[in-house]
Parts: structure tokens; sequence; C-alpha cells
């Protein structure tokens, strides 16, 4: 007869960014055991900005436990610049804008803090028909029945 495991299934994930932050707060909310491990120390920043934020980003915002808030800034039109700064073409048309680390601030903050690693650099996998175990390279490890690879150009996972 097969056994069922009582505890609820852990996942890790390794990079703790958009994706992974989006990842973890979605496997959090149905249950599973998350950790999310970033190599970076300290708040993540210098990612980007003019995001547009269109329906399906509030939508998946909602599933990820993310409360209804302000996203950004409401801006009436848009203006196109050629590389000397001349306005090529405007146009009226409202929409909502936004940062990087808005948005990563509001995905962190609707994940649990103590499931959060900072400073923590992936150094192997190892996996079995069990589990996948992380290694990192302060010693610590995490064993999980599913691995994701949310870790940037520098991957560490596809490496």
């Amino acid at each position: 007869m097969p056994t069922t495991k009582s505890s609820p299934h852990r996942l890790a994930i390794i990079g703790g960014s958009l994706a992974g932050l989006m990842a973890g707060n979605l496997f959090h909310r149905i249950g599973w055991d998350v950790h999310i491990f970033e190599r970076t120390d300290g708040i993540l920043e210098g990612r980007g900005a003019g995001i547009t934020i269109l329906p399906g980003l509030i939508e998946t915002f909602s599933a990820c436990g993310v409360p209804e808030q302000a996203y950004g800034i409401m801006l009436p039109e848009r203006i196109a610049l050629d590389r000397a700064g001349n306005i090529v073409a405007q146009r009226s048309f409202a929409q909502e804008m936004t940062s990087w680390r808005r948005l990563f601030e509001m995905l962190k903050a609707a994940f649990p803090s103590e499931r959060y690693h900072g400073g923590v650099t992936l150094e192997r996998i190892e996996q079995n028909a069990e589990k996948v175990t992380a290694l990192f390279t302060n010693g610590q490890h995490i064993d999980a029945d599913l691995l994701v690879g949310a870790d940037g150009l520098r991957s560490g996972i596809r490496s």
C-alpha cells in the first residue's frame, strides 16, 4: 500500500526576484512549504522603471495575495523622443506606470519574511527519486519535493 505524506509538499526556489516571489507566493497560498533563496543580501534594486500596469499583472498579484492598492502613477499621454531628445510623437493615452522596485516590494511584503533567505548562494543540486537537495556555499542545504530555478541571467541552476 502506498504511503501518503501528511506534511505539505516542500518547494525550494532559487532566486528571490519577481519570478521567484510570484512562484513562492502562489505555491504558499495553496499550502506548500515554500522557501526562497536569493544570493543578494539586502534589497534588490536598479532593475528598471517604466513598467505598464495591465490587467493580467493585477490579476496575478491578486492571486499572489498582494492586497489591492495603488501600483504606480497615472500618466495622461505617451511621448516618443529621438536620440537627441526631441519629441517625435505625442499621443493621449492614459495608463498606470510603475517601477520594478515597487512590484518587488509588493510581492515581498506578501511572502512570509522568515521563508525568504537573502545572501545565500547556490553551490550545487543533488537529486534522486525521492527528493531534490539544494546545497549552498555557506554550508546550508534544503531537501525539497520540487526546485524552481528563478535566478536570472547568471543562473546557477542552468550552469
